[in-house]
């Protein structure tokens, strides 16, 4: 999707309160969707950089407490996943032109050719992809985020396809796959260059905001973002490396 098109989805953002962050806006600007609901979405414009997080399965090694800097976890093994948090603050809201298609609530004819539609466009077989994540968190829904076939938008078809979970301490799980380019979010990430984490060999960029995190990454020619809400950096991290093997 071009850039022009994905500002007519999204509408206006006011200019002046960019223009006003701390760091410059390039081309990295992401228009990216957080926590999609049915009804009023809100746009979460992320401007000021108050941190950076780190992780590392291994054994923990604290900086003194005078000494500047991220804690940092040194790993026991020679090879580890580095997972690293870069923590934003501040949001601001816009509205986003999109449409909701729940596959749950389609009849079995119905779901069963929206699944296949998936695999097509996906390369991704349905049931071989929620195996892959472990029974700690219980599935809740499966839908695609529809955006405007044309300028008329007398037409939506999918641009995202999302999976939605839950635990039983009240964590949420929120996998969107997107095949063309980075999965929808109306959300300007402003955010020069932000710290890499490694799972499995494989890059992704991860953002923590108010107990939640942001993971952007590529795998096998497939566009993920993962949100999670009351979810652990260690139980992200858990999440990641299911999804990539």
């Amino acid at each position: 999707m071009k850039k022009e098109e994905l500002f007519n989805i999204i509408g206006e953002i006011d200019e002046q309160k960019v223009a006003g962050a701390s760091v410059t806006m390039d081309t990295k600007k992401k228009l990216r969707h957080i926590w999609l609901k049915l009804g009023t979405m809100a746009a979460c414009l992320c401007l000021v950089v108050v941190s950076v997080l780190y992780g590392e399965h291994g054994q923990v090694t604290q900086q003194p407490s005078d000494t500047p800097g991220p804690s940092v976890i040194q790993p026991e093994t020679e090879k580890a996943n580095l997972i690293v948090a870069n923590e934003v603050k501040n949001i601001m809201t816009a509205d986003m032109d999109v449409q909701f298609s729940h596959y749950d609530r389609l009849s079995e004819v119905e779901k069963e050719s929206m699944l296949k539609q998936f695999e097509t466009v996906t390369g991704l077989n349905y049931n071989d992809f929620i195996a892959k994540i472990s029974d700690a968190y219980v599935y809740m829904s499966f839908y695609s985020v529809d955006v405007p076939a044309d300028d008329a938008r007398t037409e939506y078809i999918p641009h995202d396809y999302v999976f939605e979970y839950q635990t039983e301490q009240s964590g949420e799980v929120r996998i969107a796959i997107c095949p063309d380019e980075e999965p929808l979010r109306d959300c300007v990430i402003v955010y020069n260059n932000p710290t890499q984490s490694e799972i499995n060999g494989i890059s992704a960029v991860i953002y923590g905001y108010q107990g939640t995190f942001i993971a952007e990454f590529s795998y096998e020619n497939i566009n993920y973002e993962i949100e999670t809400k009351n979810i652990t950096l260690e139980e992200l991290e858990n999440l990641l490396v299911d999804i990539m093997k």
